[in-house]
């Protein structure tokens, strides 16, 4: 058994560049105004935690800051009350995918986000007719449920 210590360079964004999507990494700096915080969890990936900090401001003179040499990796990280999240991912899951607050109510109040990833892959990973007949089964199902959801279901 070994004891070495595997590391993983992660790419640094081009200089002068925040948020960089290349179709190979994916980088995002999220920033919470409020004074909750809140743990972020991405679906469809373990993410890289790059930097976070709270009661602070992200700029591009913190970039310096992140660390691109074996970060944690995570699939929930805490966004700081008044601070922010920085995390990076490599796009190599073709899919829809969403990144949201884990207090499912939040994500009822918008604190959610799905983006689509290596796009032209999806349709020859899996066969999409067989999605509309379970969405057409959950609404047929859904119009007489006595149990309506008011809020995201998470």
């Amino acid at each position: 058994m070994s004891s070495r210590k595997s590391t993983r360079q992660v790419p640094s964004p081009p200089a002068g560049r925040i948020i960089v999507d290349t179709s190979q990494w994916a980088f995002w700096v999220i920033q919470n105004q409020g004074g909750v915080a809140h743990p972020i969890h991405l679906h469809g990936h373990d993410f890289y935690l790059l930097g976070t900090a709270a009661a602070t401001t992200f700029s591009d003179s913190k970039v310096s800051s992140l660390n691109f040499v074996n970060p944690p990796r995570r699939d929930v990280a805490m966004l700081q009350a008044t601070g922010y999240l920085v995390l990076g991912f490599p796009t190599d899951n073709p899919g829809a995918w969403l990144m949201h607050c884990h207090i499912a109510w939040h994500v009822g109040e918008g604190l959610a986000v799905q983006f689509l990833e290596r796009k032209d892959e999806i349709a020859g990973l899996m066969n999409l007719t067989a999605i509309q007949p379970a969405c057409d089964n959950f609404d047929s199902w859904y119009s007489t449920s006595p149990y309506k959801k008011l809020d995201s279901g998470l």
